[in-house]
């Protein structure tokens, strides 16, 4: 998954710069390593809100 992430700064590029939040979802496949890519390019990482389990 941290491949992907470098995939798509280096696809975003100069846009980057004009981005200042990620809003992710909380699933485990995004791990610290995925986050650092984007807290390197100062993208602020936002985990969505928990979901309320329905029985």
């Amino acid at each position: 998954m941290t491949m992907k992430a470098r995939n798509l700064a280096a696809d975003l590029g100069t846009r980057m710069e004009s981005l200042r939040f990620l809003l992710r979802d909380r699933d485990a496949k995004y791990g610290k390593t995925f986050e650092a890519v984007f807290q390197a390019e100062d993208l602020r990482v936002i985990k969505s809100a928990r979901r309320k389990r329905l029985r």
